[in-house]
């Protein structure tokens, strides 16, 4: 009997030396994920900065932001969209799909094209409007893509690119399946779209710069020729006083 209760505790403490390991080894995965999760991450914001410090215009960079972000949450579209003059978002036909969606692509720009967003309308207002990352699970749900309903199945999500206290694009990622929110990237979504706005913030800066320029060689051109009329006419003078003194003279 004694040999019979040894061998159970025996079974007992390789139950539970076994339930630890395994117990350690899930762990040691979790954490092991979570750090290449957070190293994708901290690769994602240098590579969004990089691409701002680097790209020649605003648009170059919102394009490469588009592609890099939708990489990184493995969504099958990404599409950029920008204000009109009357403030609605309309597409900025920047596109970026996965290779494996082209169909989906080829059904978002059907219906989004010659689409114009109002705050709170469809997903690009509702960002638009209130400043917000949004995103949607599943895009089935009463009230969604009011301006798209051909898009009856998946999930998106977009956020804003900001500057200063204006929304200067919408960058939205859209998928045909449903994907619940990935919180850690709504949680960097921000910084993205405060990086993207400081490109536009140099754009401007850049045109206000041409601009300048431009007036300032208008205004010495004008100088110039104002410059070289004067110059005539003193040379018309000089050649009618040396007639005059000429006919004087004889």
């Amino acid at each position: 009997m004694s040999h019979e209760l040894a061998l159970a505790r025996l079974e007992r403490r390789a139950a539970r030396e076994n339930a630890a390991r395994r117990e350690a080894e899930t762990t040691a995965e979790i954490q092991i994920r979570r750090v290449r999760e957070h190293a994708r991450e901290v690769e994602l914001l240098g590579s969004n900065a990089a691409i701002v410090n680097e790209s020649e215009n605003s648009e170059s960079a919102l394009t490469l932001a588009a592609k890099a972000v939708r990489r990184h949450c493995r969504f099958a579209v990404a599409h950029v969209l920008v204000p009109d003059q009357t403030g609605a978002l309309v597409s900025a036909d920047i596109w970026d799909a996965d290779a494996n969606h082209v169909e989906f692509l080829e059904r978002v720009i059907t219906a989004t094209l010659d689409k114009r967003f109002v705050p709170s309308e469809d997903l690009p207002g509702q960002v638009a409007g209130s400043h917000q990352t949004v995103w949607w699970a599943d895009i089935r749900q009463p009230g969604q893509f009011g301006l798209r309903p051909d898009l009856i199945a998946g999930s998106a999500w977009a956020f804003p690119v900001i500057a200063g206290v204006d929304v200067v694009a919408v960058i939205e990622f859209l998928d045909p399946r449903p994907r619940k929110p990935d919180e850690r990237l709504l949680q960097l979504a921000p910084a993205f779209g405060t990086q993207l706005g400081r490109a536009v913030e140099w754009d401007r800066v850049r045109q206000r710069e041409a601009g300048d320029r431009k007036r300032l060689e208008e205004l010495l051109a004008q100088r110039t020729r104002e410059a070289e009329q004067v110059e005539r006419s003193y040379a018309v003078a000089d050649q009618a006083r040396d007639a005059f003194v000429a006919y004087l003279s004889h």
